[in-house]
């Protein structure tokens, strides 16, 4: 009864073992930059709550609340890239892409109001413990969410192409790296997604 057991758990770990050697070199990049990155953010995150930092005094900006019901969306608009692909609907993938890239360009507008609006009532005034984390953290999740912005801008453009022209989509969609990199692009969107919900929340919670 032992052995049996000790069998299944290395049968279990072998296939564990085969699917990560499976995975795609450039997703096994992105699934280890998401794993520091969390590991840095969340560092972050504990060090403002140990800070005793106090947000009381300040009124937590509206537009960081709109930010939040349009990262939703778009993360929902991301997540339909790949069925859309899998269908070989081109241009049903341009346009989730394109309702996608707008609702991104939006919440870059409403962040940048928000963190104006902090600014604004002296939350980052003599470098307090609380500004300092904050303007850290808020940072990091903005130069993700530059890189996130751009790889969707290329993913959109080449789907405009390839919706125009059937040779282009012909090849796009029987091209299994394309696949990828759409998959790339979505489980990235949803981390960028994840980590906006997290910090909200907990900036909710300080206000």
């Amino acid at each position: 009864m032992a052995e049996h057991k000790k069998n299944i758990k290395q049968e279990n770990l072998r296939s564990t073992f085969e699917k990560i050697d499976k995975i795609h070199p450039h997703k096994m990049l992105m699934y280890l930059f998401i794993f520091g990155t969390s590991m840095v953010f969340m560092f972050m995150l504990l060090a403002y709550a140990v800070s005793e930092a106090n947000l009381r005094s300040f009124e937590m900006p509206k537009a960081f609340i709109i930010s939040a019901m349009i990262m939703l969306v778009s993360g929902f608009c991301v997540s339909k890239v790949v069925p859309a692909y899998k269908s070989e609907d081109i241009a049903g993938l341009r346009n989730a892409l394109a309702v996608a890239l707008f609702l991104g360009v939006v919440f870059s507008c409403c962040q940048y109001i928000g963190w104006q609006n902090l600014k604004n009532a002296g939350i980052f005034n003599e470098w307090k413990a609380e500004g300092l984390y904050l303007y850290v953290i808020g940072g990091m999740h903005l130069a993700m969410y530059i890189i996130a912005m751009s790889y969707l801008l290329v993913m959109l453009l080449e789907s405009a192409k390839a919706a125009k022209d059937p040779v282009k989509a012909l090849i796009k969609v029987t091209n299994p790296y394309e696949k990828i990199k759409l998959e790339m692009l979505n489980a990235f969107w949803q981390y960028l997604t994840v980590l906006w919900l997290v910090f909200f929340f907990y900036l909710l919670y300080s206000f």
